[in-house]
């Protein structure tokens, strides 16, 4: 059990991830969090093991709504990001680029809800220019 958050992005290959007793099968280009002081069980697949990158950080600030309700979500509006921190250069990154790194998790994952919510303020604001 860790004191913090771990957010791990599957590179390719799948899993699973057991937590609070369900069992989550994960694949490439999908994430998983891991909160803190959970318990968890993480188990590669036998004949196609993943290969993942984490991220851990502790924060204060309201998760974005995709961390806060799954444990298991698409990550494509953060797949970049993690394939940067999977490039090979992590002994040249400083402890402010990770810091960047989660911010930019953060960002867009916040910016994916907002889109998600812009239609139906979208016809709210319709609705009531013509009123």
């Amino acid at each position: 059990m860790r004191r913090y958050y771990i957010i791990e992005y599957i590179l390719h290959g799948c899993g699973e991830y057991v937590v609070n007793g369900q069992a989550h099968r994960v694949t490439g280009g999908n994430a998983f969090i891991i909160k803190p002081y959970e318990v968890h069980i993480l188990r590669a697949d036998k004949e196609d093991p993943w290969e993942y990158v984490w991220i851990g950080f502790n924060t204060d600030m309201e998760l974005p709504q995709v961390l806060a309700e799954n444990y298991v979500f698409d990550a494509s509006p953060v797949k970049n990001v993690f394939e940067m921190l999977a490039d090979g250069n992590h002994k040249k990154r400083s402890t402010a680029d990770y810091a960047v790194a989660a911010y930019e998790i953060f960002a867009r994952l916040y910016a994916k809800e907002s889109e998600k919510q812009k239609p139906e303020t979208d016809a709210i604001d319709r609705a009531v220019s013509i009123i």
